[in-house]
C-alpha cells in the first residue's frame, strides 16, 4: 500500500485535494470542476443530489451568494479505501455583516481515474445562516 499522503493513481493526492478547496474558496469553478467526472454526483448536506459539473456550479453560486466569502481549513485527509478520500476540515463563512463563523465539516470524495465521481458534503450550515448575536 502507498502511504496516505501519496494517494494512488486512481485517487487524488493531498496537494490535489488542497487545490480543490483553494479553488472552491477563490470561486474558480473551472478549476474545481476540472477534478470532476462529467457525471459527478454532488450531495450537499440533506439536499437532493445534483449531477454534472454545471449543476454543481449552479449550486455553488446559489449557496455562496449568501456570504461575502468562505475558506476551507483542512485538518486531515485520509483514504478510507482505494478511491475514497475523506477530508475533515473547518469551513469559515464570512457573513454579509462581516462576522465569521467556523463550522466543522467532512467531505467524502469517491474518485476513479483521478477524478471525482461522487462528492458528499457532511455539514450543518445552520450556524452560518443564523443571525449573529
Amino acid at each position: 500500500d502507498l502511504p496516505a499522503e501519496q494517494g494512488t493513481p486512481a485517487s487524488l493526492s493531498d496537494d490535489q485535494v488542497a487545490e480543490l478547496f483553494a479553488a472552491t474558496d477563490r470561486g474558480d469553478l473551472a478549476a474545481v470542476t476540472a477534478h470532476f467526472h462529467d457525471d459527478v454526483e454532488v450531495r450537499f448536506g440533506n439536499h437532493s443530489p445534483v449531477h454534472g459539473p454545471a449543476a454543481y456550479a449552479a449550486l455553488y453560486r446559489t449557496f455562496t451568494a449568501r456570504f461575502d466569502g468562505l475558506r476551507h481549513e483542512i485538518d486531515r485527509i485520509w483514504r478510507a479505501d482505494r478511491g475514497v478520500v475523506v477530508v475533515e476540515m473547518t469551513v469559515h463563512y464570512t457573513r454579509r455583516d462581516g462576522t465569521t463563523v467556523g463550522i466543522p465539516c467532512c467531505n467524502v470524495l469517491e474518485v476513479s481515474e483521478a477524478r471525482i465521481r461522487t462528492y458528499s458534503v457532511y455539514l450543518d450550515v445552520t450556524p452560518a445562516l443564523a443571525s449573529p448575536g
